[in-house]
């Protein structure tokens, strides 16, 4: 699939692979997060400023607003100093068009397909601590892959 493309449940499950958030979990139509008290959290870095700004903070993503839509490109320090009309991802809103620009930077211009919908994430129910260390870790190991 390209990058290009991603938008909603599939550019937020990406998004969550190139940050390496294994907690991020596919739940209907939304990614959501369990980390604290069991309730699901909704992990929505495309649509939401509050988890999609950071990124754009840390990554030095720059985006700018063109009437065609956003465009976005990491390190671009001045709109002179940039192609604009290649070098960089489009997308509908600054938050669509800094997140594919995050995807495309761990991933490159294409991502696999993925059946979002079927993806079980196992969790540990061993009670020794050794043997639940070796399990998240054959699991993390295999979560790389997709």
């Amino acid at each position: 699939m390209k990058v290009a493309d991603l938008e909603g449940l599939a550019l937020d499950y990406w998004v969550s692979r190139a940050e390496r958030r294994f907690d991020v979990k596919v739940d209907g139509d939304r990614c959501v997060t369990y980390r604290s008290g069991g309730l699901p959290r909704t992990y929505a870095p495309s649509k939401e400023w509050m988890k999609g700004g950071p990124l754009i903070e840390r990554e030095s993503i720059t985006v700018m607003c063109f009437t065609e839509g956003w465009a976005a490109q990491i390190g671009a320090t001045t709109y002179i100093d940039t192609n604009w009309d290649e070098e960089c991802w489009r997308g509908p809103s600054p938050l669509i068009a800094a997140m594919r620009c995050l995807v495309a930077s761990r991933f490159g211009e294409e991502v696999p397909d993925v059946e979002y919908q079927n993806i079980i994430y196992p969790t540990s129910t061993a009670t020794d601590p050794e043997v639940k260390k070796a399990q998240d870790a054959a699991l993390e190991r295999s979560m790389r892959k997709l």
